[in-house]
This record gives structure tokens, sequence and C-alpha cells, in this order.
């Protein structure tokens, strides 16, 4: 369940699974931020873990947050980074 921010709430972060995904970090702010971990990315893109690291070290594809020595992504950013290479792909289909 979702975490709620408000008066005497804990913050801390608190790993557990999401429908059926790897643990991933939930953190109590005024929004719930949903950071899945390595799986879930690889998984979401397709990619092997060698490809998607070569994409991170040219700047390609946003670093993770590194909680507890484990790489995490917020799921936001892995969404807008999807999409941003469908619309470009949009954008070139109809140029051609």
């Amino acid at each position: 369940l979702p975490f709620v921010a408000g008066p005497g709430v804990n913050r801390e972060p608190v790993f557990q699974p999401i429908g059926g995904q790897p643990p991933c970090l939930r953190i109590a702010t005024a929004t719930v931020i949903t950071a899945p971990r390595l799986p879930y990315v690889l998984d979401r893109t397709g990619f092997k873990r060698s490809k998607l690291y070569s994409l991170i070290d040219a700047g390609k594809f946003p670093k993770p947050m590194k909680v507890d020595g484990c790489a995490m992504w917020p799921e936001s950013v892995v969404d807008e980074w999807i999409d941003a290479r469908v619309k470009d792909y949009k954008a070139a289909t109809v140029a051609a």
C-alpha cells in the first residue's frame, strides 16, 4: 500500500514488492515515489544489463539512484525516457 505523508507519519524508506515485481523503494512524500530495481528496468526497456549500463555511461539513459548500494530508478523517469524514445520514433517515421 502507498505511504501517506502527514504529521507523525514515519518517513523511512521501505522496500515492498509491487504487483509481482521485484522489491522497490517507496518513499513517503506528498506523492508516492516508486523506484524499481534493475530487473524491472531491464524488463521495461528490453535491454540486457550491459546495454543499459553502456547507455548510462554514454549519457543516453538516466543514472540510477543508489540506496544502500542498490541501483534504483524512479519509475516516472523510466517511463519518461521510454515516452521520449516513442516520440522520436514517431517523428522520424512521419518525416520519412
